[in-house]
């Protein structure tokens, strides 16, 4: 297995994809790509349509998937507010490749695997092996990404779904889906990824637990009405006025709210809650609004988020990625990493361009690397498949052997 990243920054387009084809024709020498992933600004308009056609002229056996962003990442660099492309070729050995595009409204049931298989371009046969990966680039306007992703899961429990929703536009029918040389405007691209390939799924969510773990004792829909028997908004309070200075500051610009995983734990620490945003607070009846649908009973606790945490959290979770494997590993150019990272992110968080693409460079042996700026950021935490905001999801793909 090999792999080539390359990132071009240029007004147009013929240019900046040549210079990107070039440096990946160089990066591979005399072999030929199985899979291109790419992701373009949308400032290129309607010519972001050639590229795939672009791609397909210099690999003509390559599969082909991209959309456009708001900004895009290749090797060590973010390109954030200019137009740029990136890309990621690999050569996969005895890997199968197979490319889909799942209209609007054209969604099976969650139980109807047969058809789950058929939507993104398998064999309908429930028999037949399972992908060992899915990698999703949703429209945001016009997928029903959630339900896209609960229908994966229930169908293909043993594969790993990843991914992000295209950016860069503000209407429907604005942003690009790519798959091999044909553009859509809609519903969600894919691949799948079948054999001898591994995808590993870092997810930064990036947030640092504030006060202790509490009960939700009361919650109705996307609402939390009380906390520990307490009204959810006096049950903040307390705890915001516990809080030092620092945190305090941090809880008025970016607070967020995690939801525990394995109810019934003793003790629960940072990264055992899915961190969700908290959309409204109602003073009158003391209720928060969440972007999720918390349970009575479950445990939340409250978070903040900032460029110290954030930064802390991805290099923890790399360096933890690695001892987790069962014997050390050697990535480079035999690894390819995806990274989906959310638009409040880059240099906006961090004050300085290119932090995420780096730490991930740094952390894994300068794998070949591209991903773009989304809209939302898939990936799956203790073995669902959630979308995220403000995280940067990693697909790190290596053999199998």
């Amino acid at each position: 297995m090999k792999w080539v990243s390359a990132i071009a920054a240029s007004a147009d387009l013929g240019d900046a994809a040549a210079r990107v084809i070039a440096e990946l024709s160089r990066g591979l020498g005399d072999a030929q790509p199985d899979i291109v992933f790419t992701f373009f600004s949308p400032a290129y308009g309607g010519e972001a349509a050639a590229l795939g056609e672009l791609i397909r002229g210099e690999f003509p056996d390559a599969k082909i998937l991209g959309c456009s962003a708001g900004g895009v990442v290749g090797a060590r660099e973010e390109v954030e507010g200019r137009p740029a492309i990136s890309a990621l070729a690999g050569v996969l050995g005895d890997v199968e490749v197979h490319t889909f595009h799942v209209p609007p409204g054209e969604l099976p049931e969650p139980d109807n695997i047969s058809r789950w298989r058929n939507t993104i371009g398998l064999d309908g046969a429930v028999d037949s092996p399972a992908p060992r990966a899915i990698i999703l680039l949703p429209d945001p306007f016009t997928c029903d990404t959630r339900r896209l992703l609960a229908g994966l899961d229930a169908a293909f429990e043993e594969s790993t779904t990843v991914g992000g929703l295209a950016s860069g536009g503000r209407a429907p029918g604005e942003m690009v889906l790519l798959v091999d040389d044909r553009p859509y405007g809609n519903g969600a691209v894919g691949l799948t990824l079948t054999g001898d390939v591994v995808v590993d799924t870092i997810v930064a969510q990036g947030c640092k637990p504030i006060g202790d773990p509490m009960f939700i004792t009361e919650a109705g829909g996307h609402e939390i009405r009380s906390l520990d028997g307490q009204a959810a908004l006096p049950a903040l309070r307390a705890l915001f006025d516990k809080l030092s200075d620092e945190d305090r500051t941090r809880a008025q610009k970016t607070l967020f709210l995690g939801l525990g995983f394995d109810a019934g734990r003793e003790r629960y620490s940072r990264g055992d809650f899915l961190v969700r945003q908290i959309i409204a607070i109602d003073p009158a009846s003391g209720a928060l609004t969440v972007a999720a649908e918390p349970k009575t009973g479950d445990v939340c606790q409250f978070q903040v988020r900032d460029a110290d945490t954030s930064a802390e959290d991805i290099v923890s979770l790399i360096k933890r990625y690695r001892l987790s494997l069962p014997q050390p590993a050697s990535f480079g150019t035999e690894t390819g990493v995806l990274l989906f990272t959310c638009l409040g992110r880059g240099a906006d968080l961090y004050g300085v361009p290119h932090h995420d693409a780096e730490v991930i460079a740094d952390g894994l042996d300068d794998p070949a690397i591209a991903g773009f700026f989304c809209n939302g950021e898939i990936g799956e935490v203790r073995g669902r498949t959630f979308m995220h905001g403000f995280t940067s999801a990693i697909a790190v793909i290596r053999p199998s052997k």
